[in-house]
């Protein structure tokens, strides 16, 4: 942030902020912010150090700052809403590691003189988070997220312009994709999104709520290679699934195994379900004749 001169403007009137990943970002934080504040007061303070974890590294970092990165040096708006955040969190932080916080704010970015005497961040009753916004960058997150684990299922090399077409798409995702056209191009790749026709043979399917689209598989890939590696994957994958569906119907297993490791053994067999549903899919577009 101090490379993109994110310094604090704490006059800013939050109700002026426009940027769809800005009210994205304020509303995540203001809602972790109230359910951290309820662990604090209860004496969960593990619970409230996972709470900010999640929010700091899966929404701040891994989207937040990925995404603003290609338009935060030209976006005075995304700088300042940048630096309010990280000055939030470490209010959020300072009841659990208060003299790294204190420094931090204090004396590393100057956000005030004490942050042992700042308020505890609280969403303005007046302050107006657009649901169409939140909606367009969800949306988003979804999109990215299906071309990356697509991208990882065939072995497309990162540094590989990849097209993406559609047909018969909402005129809403089109204009999602239009306005954070360079966001996309950044962060997964792409050389563009085209409305045409195509020959359908040799193609990847995205699927997004009700929107679908065509990744061309020649020239990105050797579709036979990867065809038998994806073939000897899923077997693997369905092996291990087999295991863990062993246990969970094993009656002495559900008795004897303590609650956190049924649970762990469950939430992997969902995991590795949807992996071998997505390696299903691919497997199906994909020809080796």
């Amino acid at each position: 942030m101090q490379l993109n001169n994110c310094l604090i403007d704490k006059s800013i009137d939050l109700n002026m902020v426009k940027m769809p990943i800005n009210h994205w970002i304020l509303n995540l934080f203001y809602t972790c912010s109230d359910n951290v504040k309820k662990d604090v007061l209860a004496y969960r303070f593990n619970e409230a150090a996972n709470k900010i974890y999640h929010f700091v590294w899966h929404n701040y970092c891994d989207w937040y700052i990925e995404f603003t990165k290609s338009f935060i040096s030209e976006s005075d708006e995304t700088k300042h809403i940048a630096s309010y955040i990280f000055s939030k969190i470490l209010i959020l932080l300072h009841s659990i590691a208060p003299f790294n916080t204190e420094y931090l704010y204090s004396n590393v970015h100057k956000y005030g003189k004490v942050l042992a005497l700042e308020k505890w961040p609280v969403k303005d009753k007046e302050l107006l988070i657009d649901k169409n916004k939140l909606d367009e960058v969800n949306w988003l997150v979804k999109l990215i997220t299906e071309i990356r684990s697509l991208r990882s299922i065939l072995n497309i090399p990162f540094k590989s312009l990849i097209n993406i077409y559609y047909k018969g798409l909402n005129n809403v995702y089109i204009i999602y994709i239009n306005n954070n056209l360079n966001t996309l191009k950044q962060m997964v790749r792409v050389s563009n999104f085209l409305k045409d026709d195509f020959n359908n043979k040799d193609v990847a399917q995205i699927i997004v709520d009700q929107a679908t689209f065509y990744v061309p598989l020649k020239g990105l890939i050797n579709i036979e290679v990867e065809y038998k590696r994806l073939n000897n994957d899923l077997k693997k994958l369905q092996n291990d699934i087999d295991k863990i569906n062993n246990k969970l119907n094993n009656k002495k297993f559900i008795e004897r195994a303590p609650k956190e490791v049924i649970e762990e053994q469950t939430d992997r067999k969902e995991k590795l379900v949807s992996l071998a549903d997505r390696m299903t899919i691919a497997l199906q577009k994909m020809t080796t004749e």
